[in-house]
């Protein structure tokens, strides 16, 4: 009662997304979902991926065309298209998953990115319930759903940012080095790093990454990274400009709206560029130095690296749920700018962005979210003003 009581929106938002996957789950048949696809869905390619690399037959991962005949081989010739989108430092892990059937990777791949959300939650100090709260959370849902990373990605760089603030620069530094597997993600991480003067870090974890790439290279040949740089980095392009339906509601950028709202891919780019350039000069002006707290520096790189990038899912904003469960308790420092009587309502809506922002972009062609997390960062009252950094105000941990 108690839990019901204090928590009582991300309770039934945590009940509504459990029920929701419970009866996904029921309305399967043979492993595949009421829309043909396959339990877990993009899963599929970190499967096959690994399966592809294990047979010798990595090539065809730069090979779309082939890559999708594969598929539909394997599960219909309707079957909805896919590619790989990787770089070769994620490829151990697709052998090592590719190595069990595939609903039992699936089912360890869930099992993984669920015990690292429960890891970065008790390195935040945060109650164990949050695990399960960001493991529902709207972004949550999806990410299970979809078998993707986001559990992964996100809670490895909560865990990256509070070793950082520990000044356990090693262990920041590989962990840090880890985040490589989606290297666009990391476009906030060198600025956070050097406005907060971690040095060390920095070095330790380009000397991870190299020798994590040199690994790469040893295994797989500098083929598999020039492909990665050129096949797949253009192939990604195409995804990102040219897919529609609900791709291009998963994705909360400028630039996708501009492509919502019919217009040439350029001008959609030169909408982004705007939208990026004012997040750049807030990002620069809200810097939180002088704060000895990690939720300060966590709500800045996430709100930064979700609205900088032009391509990023919902489902990557489980990031987004870690960084507001750091305020649950301290609604008013986050929101008391915006006037509203109510911040419960506002902690709410704001939890149910992933799922807002993907059905007004549905419905009305209108993506709301990178507009939203634009506001909260130049009107939050929990960041700062820029000023002098130092490395020695930053400590990890904070209280429920």
């Amino acid at each position: 009662m108690f839990l019901v009581t204090r928590y009582a929106f991300p309770v039934l938002i945590s009940a509504v997304s459990l029920t929701l996957i419970l009866v996904y789950l029921a309305s399967t048949t043979g492993g595949y979902d009421f829309t043909g696809h396959v339990i877990g869905r993009d899963f599929l390619n970190t499967h096959l991926g690994g399966v592809l690399i294990s047979e010798g037959r990595s090539e065809v991962l730069f090979q779309p065309d082939t890559y999708w005949s594969i598929i539909k081989q394997l599960h219909g010739a309707d079957y909805g298209i896919h590619n790989w989108s990787y770089p070769p430092l994620l490829w151990p892990l697709s052998q090592f998953l590719a190595l069990f059937p595939y609903f039992w990777a699936y089912t360890l791949w869930t099992v993984m990115g669920v015990a690292l959300v429960f890891v970065a939650v008790r390195l935040l100090g945060l109650g164990w319930i949050w695990g399960i709260f960001i493991c529902l959370s709207p972004a949550g849902m999806v990410n299970i759903l979809a078998g993707q990373n986001g559990f992964v990605f996100s809670s490895l760089l909560v865990i990256a940012m509070v070793l950082t603030h520990r000044s356990r620069s090693v262990s920041a530094g590989l962990t840090w080095a880890i985040l490589a597997i989606k290297p666009h993600l990391g476009i906030c991480v060198i600025p956070f790093l050097l406005a907060s003067e971690r040095y060390k870090t920095m070095a330790f974890g380009a000397l991870f990454l190299v020798t994590a790439v040199t690994v790469s290279i040893f295994l797989y040949g500098t083929g598999a990274w020039w492909q990665f740089l050129t096949v797949t980095s253009k192939q990604q392009t195409t995804v990102v400009e040219t897919w529609q339906g609900a791709l291009m509601w998963m994705i909360p950028s400028g630039f996708m709206q501009g492509r919502l709202l019919g217009l040439a891919i350029g001008q959609a780019y030169i909408l982004h560029l705007i939208l990026a350039l004012v997040a750049a000069v807030v990002l620069w002006l809200r810097w939180p130095s002088g704060r000895s707290d990690i939720r300060h520096h966590i709500l800045w790189l996430v709100l930064g690296t979700l609205i900088i990038l032009p391509y990023s899912f919902n489902y990557d904003m489980v990031m987004f749920h870690f960084a507001l469960a750091l305020w649950y308790d301290r609604k008013n420092e986050l929101l008391g700018a915006f006037s509203i009587p109510n911040l419960n309502i506002m902690f709410a809506l704001l939890w149910l962005l992933p799922w807002i922002g993907s059905v007004l972009a549905a419905s009305l062609s209108l993506q709301v979210t990178p507009l939203v997390l634009l506001l909260m960062l130049f009107a939050t009252p929990a960041l700062g003003q820029r000023g002098h950094s130092s490395s020695k105000t930053l400590s990890g941990g904070t209280g429920n």
